[in-house]
């Protein structure tokens, strides 16, 4: 059995695939603010997409429901030190790739614009 940091890297790498295929230029992976993390941060265009992976290896359940409030608040807040620290002026998207490694095919659901920055 796969343990979960594994799990993690297989849907990010599956995650940068997908970006990279649509145009996206991958500029961080797991990129840290203190104690959090955000798994990509990509760029197409004047867009900038900051990526949530969620990746299981059944399909009981909707990962991307697993992203709490106080989640979303650490994820924006980190975006926030990352555009600061870069110096970046785009718009900011927020999305989640859920991924199932359930079979020889993953299933892959991309949610563009899964949450907002609007949160306090």
């Amino acid at each position: 059995m796969t343990n979960r940091k594994e799990i993690g890297r297989i849907g990010e790498k599956i995650a940068i695939e997908l970006l990279e295929k649509d145009a996206y230029v991958v500029l961080e992976q797991n990129w840290h603010f203190g104690p959090n993390e955000i798994d990509i941060i990509a760029q197409k265009q004047d867009i900038l997409c900051i990526v949530e992976v969620k990746t299981r290896q059944s399909k009981l359940s909707s990962p991307s429901q697993e992203i709490t409030l106080n989640q979303q608040k650490r994820i924006i807040k980190s975006a926030e030190a990352y555009l600061t620290q870069k110096n970046i002026e785009l718009e900011v998207r927020f999305d989640v790739f859920e991924i199932w490694l359930n079979t020889s095919n993953p299933t892959i659901n991309w949610i563009k614009d899964a949450f907002y920055p609007t949160l306090n």
